[in-house]
């Protein structure tokens, strides 16, 4: 029953993909090389099944989320030779049990990625111009690998890395707005940081997808996120019905805190 949930909440994530561009959440700076962070929280799916007597399925499981910087080179982006950083992200979604997550079919993620430090700019737009800038909806990548599961290592064939949503229900927003300072006190220390609030909607003529998001960023925090609360909530309609008969499907809502802020980060991916 758990490895069929885990498929399913997993199917589910797969297809707000068609729906909705990719972009980055998690990465607002760069600490120094070797620091590894790890998040830790829960990650709850709702599915509305209006034919059914027992009413909504409400699934839950633990959620393990790990950052790494795990190696400087020089490496060649558009053209030229520029510092680049070998990072590994790693999330883990299972039952946990004494401390330890058992996961199900595709619970366990692990992507390598090289990026060009100047990319992870810790905003969302871009200055291009007098006066004009541009949404930074995606982070651009020189190569990287990811392992899904018990698979082999694959290498990654887009010049572009999505950590929305099979890594995290957060990303960027367009409209992010500050919602005020605060102290915020993890299992990692206590935190000077600023709250974030997000919504982005996206529409075809079946399906409606709403993401928002609470987030807490701090200086202090080595990659620049100490929590967040990230909400995705699908609605589907027939292509023939108004806008108005769109129907809640389903609604996963993700809620993560630092836990611990280690050196000495090792790859578990090796191939470079």
């Amino acid at each position: 029953m758990r490895s069929h949930a885990l498929s399913l909440a997993v199917a589910l994530l797969a297809s707000f993909l068609a729906d909705v561009a990719s972009a980055q959440g998690l990465l607002w700076k760069l600490p120094e090389d070797g620091t590894s962070v790890r998040y830790e929280g829960k990650y709850r799916q709702t599915v509305q099944r209006p034919n059914s007597t027992e009413g909504p399925l409400r699934l839950e499981w633990t959620r393990y989320l790990w950052i790494k910087s795990v190696g400087t080179v020089s490496a060649e982006f558009n053209g030229e030779s520029v510092p680049c950083r070998w990072l590994e992200l790693k999330v883990v979604t299972g039952h946990a049990a004494a401390g330890i997550i058992e996961p199900g079919p595709g619970g366990q993620r692990i992507y390598k990625i090289l990026v060009p430090e100047s990319a992870i700019q810790g905003r969302t737009h871009a200055t291009i111009g007098e006066g004009r800038e541009l949404f930074i909806a995606y982070l651009p990548i020189v190569k990287g690998y990811h392992k899904i599961g018990d698979g082999p290592v694959q290498p990654i064939e887009e010049e572009v890395f999505q950590i929305y949503p099979v890594l995290s229900l957060l990303r960027h927003f367009r409209d992010l707005e500050a919602a005020g300072n605060e102290t915020v006190d993890t299992p990692a220390g206590q935190f000077d940081a600023t709250r974030y609030t997000g919504t982005m909607t996206t529409e075809t003529l079946t399906s409606r997808t709403t993401t928002s998001c609470e987030m807490w960023r701090s200086d202090n925090a080595p990659f620049g996120v100490v929590k967040w609360i990230a909400r995705v909530k699908l609605e589907k309609k027939n292509s023939t019905e108004p806008r108005s008969s769109f129907r809640e499907s389903n609604e996963s809502v993700e809620e993560m805190s630092l836990q611990e802020v280690v050196g000495q980060a090792e790859a578990e991916i090796l191939e470079d």
